[in-house]
């Protein structure tokens, strides 16, 4: 887990390290309770798969969420 968190703050950081303008003109109360949201429920989702869920359970969710991922590149969904 401390890799997948390390990976994901080094992304922005490099933004916020190449474009500083660019970053702080985003930064807005509503940016910051979607970062909250966004931390709260993968630690509930990952509690869940790790402990709770059937994996089959899992894969079938995890296949409905590609497809319409894979939709919405295609500009069907």
């Amino acid at each position: 887990m401390l890799f997948i968190a390390l990976n994901s703050v080094a992304g922005p950081w490099g933004l916020w390290l190449a474009k500083p303008e660019l970053v702080k003109s985003q930064i807005s109360p509503e940016l910051a309770l979607m970062l909250i949201a966004v931390v709260v429920s993968g630690g509930i989702g990952s509690r869940l798969g790790s402990r709770h869920w059937p994996i089959l359970w899992i894969r079938r969710v995890l296949a409905v969420v590609l497809t319409v991922a894979g939709l919405r590149l295609l500009g069907i969904g």
